[in-house]
């Protein structure tokens, strides 16, 4: 026999970090397992930055989610005394015709949320940085900003070191069996089990149910940091988050905060799709500079210095770009936190709440059945 718990939580990335957090106020005993250390570069969590948006294009049933998403972001920065959400605002600039802006700006109507939309003239003497043409136009939502990623994680971490959770990193996973009503979960070195196993390993849950492998698509992305003309230009207080928009593609990105540089990244219509993650390359190609140079050149020439850092990163989505909230549909005492389809870290926070009580099973405040796992079964 090996070591008992409540509750596991495999793969402490955004959502395990956080699932662990609220399962480690519960009293009960918990235990969270890493593949890698923390704050590693190996997933989808790092790099500093991700965005945080209420007018959601992405659908309504998201909205209830992020709204409670920002309660809990404020809670953690009550806790931990770290500041991690940043309302700053974020520009989006494409066609006024764009499926994006017109649904954004219909979630921002039906819930009162504050934005303005700004002529090519008006981004120009709002933000100057920007050079956009005279077919587009500036969504400003005001309400949005971004999140600071690895420092969001280390809360999480932390908060639930404090309240008891027990945490290994550096520790594979190689085996999660069900067995009756309880869970077995095998390293290289120890037997666990569980109650209940919550899984949340991202990009690597096809190593472990390779039954995914043909509904969720992987994807190598690429961001960058890059030199500006004029650093403070570029500053949060001067320059918001942004969204990029041509037809099919965009890119996204972010200001200086605390690498010296500005970000910019490309979505997944311009990625490498992947079948393993053992394809993974994380050299940085000529293409894929050459891919974040496009968006700079184009719409921030000020911006398309000297490399300062970049990196890969993974992605991991749903053919309905909806998340797998829930229980196994063969294994219900293995609870799914996965494939947030690239716009799932803004809403770690609550997502950790809903796996936590899924594994509790406490009655979820949310509507699920867009993320139900079952539709892949």
């Amino acid at each position: 026999m090996g070591l008992i718990y409540d509750s596991i939580v495999i793969g402490l990335g955004a959502h395990g970090s956080s699932a662990l957090y609220h399962l480690s106020k519960t009293g009960k005993k918990v235990l969270g397992i890493e593949n890698f250390s923390i704050g590693h570069d190996k997933g989808s969590s790092h790099g500093e930055s991700r965005m945080i948006r209420f007018s959601y294009s992405n659908g309504e049933h998201y909205v209830p989610m992020l709204l409670r998403s920002k309660e809990i972001w404020k809670e953690i920065e009550n806790e931990s005394k770290e500041s991690l959400l940043f309302q700053k605002g974020a520009l989006y600039v494409g066609s006024e015709h764009h499926p994006t802006l017109i649904d954004a700006k219909k979630s921002a109507d039906k819930h009162d949320l504050e934005y303005d939309i700004l002529s090519p003239t008006e981004v120009k003497k709002l933000y100057p940085q920007f050079v956009i043409d005279k077919n587009s136009i500036g969504f400003l939502d005001k309400t949005a900003g971004y999140l600071l990623s690895e420092a969001c994680i280390r809360s999480f971490i932390n908060l639930a070191d404090r309240n008891g959770a027990e945490i290994v990193f550096n520790t594979p996973v190689v085996s999660i069996k069900p067995m009756n009503n309880k869970v077995i979960v095998r390293t290289n070195n120890q037997r666990y089990e569980a109650e209940k196993v919550i899984l949340t390993v991202g990009a690597y849950i096809n190593e472990l149910f390779p039954d995914f492998s043909n509904h969720l698509d992987l994807w190598r992305l690429v961001a960058g940091w890059f030199k500006p003309d004029n650093l403070s230009f570029y500053s949060p207080e001067n320059f918001p988050s942004f969204v990029l928009i041509e037809k099919e593609h965009y890119s996204y990105g972010f200001p200086s905060i605390e690498i010296p540089g500005v970000k910019i990244g490309f979505s997944v219509s311009k990625a490498q799709n992947l079948n393993s993650t053992k394809e993974m390359n994380r050299e940085i190609e000529d293409d894929d500079i050459a891919l974040l140079r496009y968006w700079l050149e184009k719409y921030l020439p000020g911006a398309n210095g000297d490399i300062v850092r970049i990196g890969t990163c993974f992605a991991m989505s749903t053919p309905d770009r909806n998340f797998i909230i829930g229980p196994h549909p063969e294994h219900p005492n293995i609870i799914l936190g996965h494939a947030c389809s690239g716009h799932g870290f803004k809403m770690s926070s609550v997502i950790g709440e809903i796996l936590a009580d899924l594994s509790q099973d406490r009655k979820i405040k949310f509507d699920l059945s867009p993320h139900d796992p079952r539709r892949f079964f």
